[in-house]
């Protein structure tokens, strides 16, 4: 009887929402458009992303810590802006779909002979196998671990991939179908190729290559940040990054719908929603959009060490990323953690029948709640299950985004923080 009339209360003084899925999916086909360049770090993609958060948090009259929405800082940042050719033999690979480039790689552009060198040769430290791997240098190596069972080797297959103890001037290694991609804050003294295994099934012998990087010691970056001022000088903070993984020479772009278009968009629409409210809420809500999560946390981290007001003054934070799902439930990382918010959850899923589970899950730093955690901040990062799989590839796009729950997430986002 408590919650029934717990709910009724927040009825009467919240105006009812129904969330159309309609303006998320604008704001992600947007975010996922070409002009964006995957919103990496190639073409101003993050920068052009900013500019169209701030827009909107300018139309719709957000506050702002700052003259125009932006926190800015520098990074480190390896690119692929121009050149990405690879021919193996007779076959002339795509970018992003029959190979990819490790993200930490150097550029490379000639022709090499290519040495196939296995696992077991490297174990075996004969002077004819230490005479055979000495002609590595500056050819191509063509690390054969097809058929490996590869948790079993993968300290070794690190160590030859990163270290390149023999000089090769550049090191192939089999991969399968599924291509996922990354950046990186470094940059190697050799290149790394992920190929497709079935253009390897015969012993390739030659390559010719041309790729270009450019790498950044002081690239500048920002953060998105927007605010609306509550009747409580204490915020409930909703987060998403933006960024994603930009583009792998001038055709492979990576969009980046599922991760994470699906948690800016929500999180925007949330903006959008507490800003036509018609008195103030109880608490401030503040609206942050990070840059360089898929660096490693990097925008999070730096507002973390940077805040725009007091860590102590955050009530409770909620992370969205990889929205794309959810007709499987989401997940709640840390959960565990703070259990009676996520009774709370479990509670509102209940009363409402939104989702098919709300799933536990323990500490991770697997996104941008980490930070604060680390910092003593009660946060969730809550993302979707189900049968949405796209993720750091090519195909990760607006158009095979359907959102089977996307409403009923936005209104679990929004009684949650009713209900506090």
């Amino acid at each position: 009887m408590r919650t029934f009339i717990f709910f009724i209360f927040l009825s009467c003084t919240f105006p009812s929402f129904a969330q159309d899925k309609y303006d998320a999916m604008k704001h992600i086909q947007k975010l996922c458009s070409k002009e964006f360049a995957g919103r990496g770090y190639v073409q101003n993609g993050d920068k052009t992303a900013a500019d169209y958060l701030a827009k909107q948090l300018k139309i719709w009259k957000l506050q702002s810590f700052s003259k125009n929405y932006f926190q800015r800082f520098k990074i480190s940042v390896n690119t692929f802006p121009s050149s990405m050719f690879l021919k193996v033999d007779t076959n002339e690979l795509v970018a992003g779909i029959d190979f990819l480039i490790d993200p930490s790689s150097n550029g490379l552009t000639g022709n090499y002979d290519i040495l196939r060198v296995t696992p077991q040769l490297l174990i075996d430290t004969s002077s004819e196998n230490l005479i055979f791997l000495a002609q590595l240098k500056n050819k191509v190596m063509y690390f054969d671990t097809l058929g490996l069972a590869k948790l079993k080797m993968i300290s070794l297959i690190d160590k030859v991939l990163h270290s390149n103890p023999f000089g090769a001037a550049a090191i192939i290694m089999p991969v399968g179908s599924k291509m996922t991609w990354g950046v990186s804050t470094d940059v190697e003294k050799h290149t790394i190729l992920y190929v497709d295994s079935k253009y390897l099934q015969n012993i390739p012998k030659k390559m010719k290559v041309d790729i270009k990087n450019r790498f950044y010691n002081g690239y500048k970056t920002q953060n998105v940040i927007g605010t609306i001022q509550g009747e409580i000088d204490s915020f409930v903070v909703f987060t998403a990054h933006y960024d994603h993984l930009g583009k792998m020479g001038r055709t492979a772009i990576f969009p980046g719908a599922h991760d994470n278009a699906t948690g800016t968009a929500t999180v925007l629409e949330l903006a959008k929603y507490f800003s036509k409210l018609s008195q103030k809420p109880k608490y401030s809500v503040a609206f942050m959009f990070f840059t360089g999560e898929e660096l490693g946390l990097l925008g999070s981290f730096y507002y973390a060490a940077n805040p725009l007001f007091p860590l102590s003054k955050i009530k409770f934070l909620l992370n969205l990323d990889l929205l794309g799902s959810g007709d499987d439930g989401v997940q709640v990382v840390n959960s565990t953690v703070h259990p009676t918010y996520y009774e709370k959850l479990l509670s509102i899923n209940e009363t409402e029948q939104l989702l098919p589970q709300i799933k536990p899950r323990g500490p991770a730093a697997n996104s941008d709640h980490f930070p604060f955690y680390k910092k003593g901040v009660p946060a969730f990062f809550i993302y979707s299950l189900g049968t949405y799989k796209e993720y750091h590839n090519v195909h990760d796009k607006a158009e095979n985004l359907v959102l089977p729950k996307y409403t009923e997430i936005f209104n679990l986002m929004l009684k949650f923080y009713q209900s506090l």
